[in-house]
């Protein structure tokens, strides 16, 4: 072997980014999340209270399409914060033998 390299990296840093990134999927999820919510319970409640006797089908159906929408965005959010989760695992340190490693290289 003719020379060597050694490079140590402060994995602090990249520790710290990934807990922010945690952090944020989480907030940005909760926050979409809360007036989605809110916004099917109205459209649910709207549909319950229209009145009876009248013809209401267009009004039932444009509530009950704008309902499916709703759920449709949530579910996708969640989908969306799932993977985002998955692909920012966070980072592992691992430990190895350095001899072992160069002798590969």
């Amino acid at each position: 072997m003719l020379g060597a390299t050694v490079v140590f990296r402060d994995l602090g840093a990249l520790l710290e980014r990934d807990r922010e990134r945690d952090t944020f999927a989480r907030v940005v999820g909760h926050e979409i999340q809360v007036p989605l919510t809110a916004v099917r319970g109205y459209i649910q409640q709207a549909i319950r209270q229209l009145p009876s006797g009248v013809d209401t089908s267009l009004a039932t159906r444009s509530l009950q399409r704008a309902d499916a929408n709703v759920s449709r965005l949530v579910t996708l959010l969640r989908d969306v914060l799932d993977t985002s989760r998955q692909q920012l695992a966070p980072v592992v340190p691992e430990s190895l033998e350095l001899g072992a490693f160069l002798s590969e290289v």
